[in-house]
């Protein structure tokens, strides 16, 4: 669990709090079958706090589900995900101002200076 914490860190800047906090923060950021793994493994940390019930632990869905949350946040390139937010931002800029210059030029030929 202390991996999956890890990479929830360096993937989804999910910083602070227990594994069950990050997951709550980084959950809409998450695909649906990784949410269900995600609620799986907060299952298991509210079983690890109690001793009696951390015996259960070994049980191998808890595994799966680390597993497969582990493995979808390695996929996962900031960087690439850095810059598709950046292009989404210049593209919505560049529409804008597509939209503004076409405005200029039909109130321009509306008002005879064309």
């Amino acid at each position: 669990m202390a991996n999956v914490s890890k990479l929830l860190h360096e993937k989804h800047g999910v910083k602070r709090g227990t594994l069950s906090a990050r997951l709550r923060r980084a959950r809409p950021l998450l695909p649906r079958r990784i949410r269900h793994e995600a609620d799986i493994l907060r299952e298991a940390e509210q079983l690890a706090e109690n001793p009696r019930l951390a015996m259960t632990l070994s049980d191998p869905r808890y595994r799966r589900a680390a597993d497969a949350l582990t493995t979808h946040l390695k996929t996962i390139d900031v960087a690439d995900r850095r810059k598709g937010y950046w292009l989404g931002v210049l593209g919505g800029m560049a529409f804008n101002l597509l939209i503004v210059l076409v405005l200029l030029f039909v109130t321009l030929a509306l008002l005879g200076h064309i």
